[in-house]
């Protein structure tokens, strides 16, 4: 008896996020309000307010979630064999954000969302440097640098992809993060990285 108001909960969830999602792709943050959104997720104010505070609060929740989802995909494999495997982290990360494409293209292109993708990059930043310097003799230091250059060359160029498609193809996308993370790697000769 206690499974359906979690199983209604969380379809309550999964319509105000898809809801989100679709209001995201087609108008700027500022144009989004509890009244539009429960509208299109077909839930009352109460119903919304009983998963959130405000707008703000559900875009907080998307970055955790977009976060979280990110870091799941780092800790698939031991950073070793992330680094001997260089198209792993990009293949899975590149499933994420084809699924999310239009999401993806406004959270990386619009400047009203800047500050949620700084956070992401910042969180999955933080998280890789921990995993780099466990796996890795270097200093603080030095995972740090190795960290931020992974993920922001990464998002950069997703960015770019996104912005503007026609600039290159997917297949193309993805060795040049490749060939760009690993030749920024290969500079801290104790990784020895050889894809």
């Amino acid at each position: 008896m206690n499974s359906n108001p979690d199983k209604r909960a969380q379809r309550t969830e999964k319509a105000i996020q898809d809801a989100f999602e679709r209001l995201i792709s087609t108008m700027p943050l500022a144009d989004i309000t509890v009244t539009r959104l429960t509208q299109e997720a077909d839930i009352n104010r109460k119903t919304f307010y009983l998963h959130y505070n405000s707008i703000e609060d559900l875009l907080n929740g998307q970055v955790d979630n977009i976060s979280h989802q990110m870091l799941s995909i780092l800790s698939i494999k031991p950073m070793k064999e992330i680094y001997s495997d260089p198209g792993f982290f990009f293949d899975q990360y590149s499933k994420l954000v084809l699924k999310h494409h239009s999401v993806a293209r406004e959270l990386t292109s619009s400047n009203e969302y800047a500050p949620y993708m700084r956070k992401i990059g910042d969180r999955i930043a933080e998280s890789l440097t921990n995993r780099v310097k466990q796996s890795f003799p270097m200093s603080d230091k030095d995972a740090t640098i190795v960290a931020y250059f992974l993920i922001h060359n990464t998002l950069s160029l997703f960015q770019l992809y996104l912005q503007e498609p026609n600039t290159m193809t997917i297949d193309e996308l993805r060795e040049y993060i490749i060939r760009l993370n690993m030749q920024g790697l290969s500079t801290f000769s104790k990784l020895e990285l050889k894809p």
